[in-house]
């Protein structure tokens, strides 16, 4: 038994002693351009892409982090990420109530949906031997809105989400593969990546990655409002570097 909890206290120990020391003093930072399709329904059911046409769009996105060695005090990671349609000239295939308002088939309608975000991120860094892995919280603030014609509902809410980051180089190459992921069950954001970086005389390192997004928000959450039930995915591409 002593043996046991011997072993188990020395693990937790190194965790933890890995979680608190593995980080050296730099700051990463990223630019990126996200090709993405939005799909589901708002407002109790209303299909996004059968009346109101929002499909395909694109967005900017970008993302500055500061890792320290300082123990106990988490490193902070900022993104900000654009989401935004605007359609018009949309005929209505059902009928529904957007606050208070009565819509109805056939009725040609304008449209916009934002739901462009800011992360807020604290992290440690648990593994930095080989590969990296992250673990933190996301504070995440959603400020768009959703219109229709002149009715307009805005959502203006900070959400906490859990926040997890995988990179695992592949030797002598400097290709390495990632997966990031925010979530708490109502909302689940997450991506896979590949990318390639090397030294240079600008920065110690510069790079360019791609990869797959996938936001998704329930319609059971009451985070963000207007009943969203939505999925947001597509590919991306990233220039990233490290000073």
């Amino acid at each position: 038994m002593k043996t046991l909890l011997g072993l188990v206290t020395g693990f937790v120990s190194l965790t933890l002693s890995s979680a608190i020391f593995a980080d050296n003093l730099g700051v990463h930072g990223g630019v990126g351009y996200w090709v993405f399709e939005a799909d589901g329904d708002v407002i109790n059911n209303v299909s996004i892409q059968d009346n109101f046409d929002i499909n395909d769009e694109n967005g900017f996105t970008g993302y500055l982090a500061f890792e320290h060695p300082i123990p106990l005090v988490p490193n902070i990671r900022g993104s900000f990420t654009e989401i935004s349609d605007e359609t018009n000239g949309n005929v209505l295939a059902t009928n529904f109530v957007f606050n208070g308002v009565p819509f109805v088939t056939g009725q040609t309608v304008n449209t916009e949906l934002d739901l462009s975000h800011a992360d807020v991120t604290l992290y440690y860094e648990l593994i930095d031997v080989g590969f990296d892995a992250d673990l933190g919280i996301t504070g995440r603030y959603y400020s768009g809105d959703f219109s229709i014609n002149s009715v307009r509902e805005d959502f203006d809410t900070w959400v906490p989400l859990l926040y997890g980051s995988i990179k695992v180089g592949l030797p002598l190459s400097g290709l390495y593969v990632g997966a990031d992921f925010n979530g708490d069950g109502d909302i689940m954001d997450y991506a896979a990546r590949v990318g390639w970086a090397t030294d240079n005389f600008i920065f110690p390192e510069f790079g360019i990655e791609a990869g797959y997004r996938n936001m998704t928000i329930d319609a059971g959450s009451s985070k963000i409002g207007v009943g969203l039930d939505t999925d947001v995915a597509g590919a991306f591409v990233n220039l990233t570097a490290h000073f």
